[in-house]
């Protein structure tokens, strides 16, 4: 039977999976903001957002085709949870599309500061969002979200955000060669996003020039108490790891395809 969990439950539940910490982080989330709902069946616990639904379970926990059939009942566009738990039942989502991602996170206490490359700036302006913006196009994977037809709905996202926020980039004759973004910035579960250098200006250190600087803006002036971030590729791991991430486990992301 499944049941709609009260602010109490959420609180406690949260604290009881303090080893799932995007899990947790969304839970304390959907208590400050209100948006989502929190449901408990069998052993697992599933967030319902707007536009996705993320699971997470007790410990050792086996998913069922009966477990496949509750969550296929949610009718989501968009399904997240930790790779052990969807791997089980993935064949009752042939539906879905399936990508596997891997999760990072990092506090303060575990990061590596680099030397700051004088080049790098944080992203205030039109020019310079513009900039970042064009820069993403010219990286294969990361057009399709920062196409020039959405450059002024982009611009408009971007600035009007209040601090904390921090955007950076790296630049050389007035051209974003590296850059990265906090995204969910005023949330628990604060994202590294869109940390991209130019495929012709790749294996120089930008990357991690970048990455040190946000990080360090967003614990020293935004102060933020964790950072989390995705990846797939682990020439990107490597810097990651450099700056003080440390991973948190494999995760499977589903999203219906449309027909």
């Amino acid at each position: 039977m499944m049941k709609e969990l009260e602010n109490d439950e959420i609180a406690e539940l949260a604290k009881k999976l303090s080893n799932d910490v995007f899990f947790r982080n969304d839970l304390l989330d959907t208590l400050s903001s209100g948006i989502g709902k929190v449901f408990q069946y069998r052993g697992l616990y599933i967030i319902k957002y707007p536009a996705i639904l993320v699971i997470s379970s007790e410990n050792n926990y086996e998913t069922s085709i009966e477990d496949a059939a509750v969550i296929r009942s949610f009718n989501s566009m968009t399904i997240s949870a930790k790779a052990s738990l969807l791997t089980p039942i993935l064949s009752s989502f042939t539906d879905y599309k399936a990508e596997y991602r891997k999760m990072m996170t990092i506090r303060m206490e575990n990061f590596h500061k680099q030397e700051r490359d004088d080049r790098i700036r944080v992203l205030r302006t039109r020019n310079d969002f513009l900039s970042l913006f064009k820069l993403y196009r010219e990286v294969p994977g990361f057009g399709d979200r920062f196409s020039k037809v959405e450059d002024e709905a982009n611009l408009e996202d971007f600035l009007s955000r209040e601090n904390p926020f921090t955007a950076v980039a790296l630049f050389e004759n007035g051209k974003a060669l590296s850059g990265a973004y906090i995204s969910n910035h005023k949330r628990q579960n604060a994202m590294v996003s869109g940390v991209v250098t130019h495929p012709n200006y790749r294996y120089k250190g930008f990357a991690t020039a970048v990455l040190s600087e946000l990080v360090d803006i967003a614990f020293t002036e935004n102060m933020m108490k964790m950072l989390s971030l995705w990846y797939n590729n682990e020439e990107a791991g490597k810097i990651y790891r450099k700056t003080g991430f440390k991973d948190e486990g494999n995760w499977l992301y589903l999203k219906k395809e449309q027909s």
